[in-house]
């Protein structure tokens, strides 16, 4: 699922639903150790910039696994370096 949020409507069980779907009425998901699958995505070093030539993405690393929920965020139209 996927879907857009005000991050002041943001709550642990709307996110929640929008990653993973319904799930108990507790407001917790119960984790079990789990084997990770066979890599599906490896990126290294990743750099990207903007139409201006402005770095954004600076040596960005990031490995998939088969089974795993993976999430990128980013704040949209800030002037930001962190």
């Amino acid at each position: 699922m996927q879907g857009t949020i005000k991050a002041q409507d943001a709550t642990t069980d709307i996110l929640t639903r929008m990653i993973v779907g319904e799930h108990e009425k507790t407001g917790r998901l119960e984790r079990t150790a789990k084997r990770t699958g066979k890599p599906l995505l490896k990126a290294r070093d990743v750099v990207v910039q903007d139409i201006t030539g402005h770095t954004t993405v600076n040596g960005v690393s990031l490995d998939v696994r088969e089974g795993e929920i993976v999430g990128v965020a980013g704040v949209e139209a800030t002037a930001r370096r962190s």
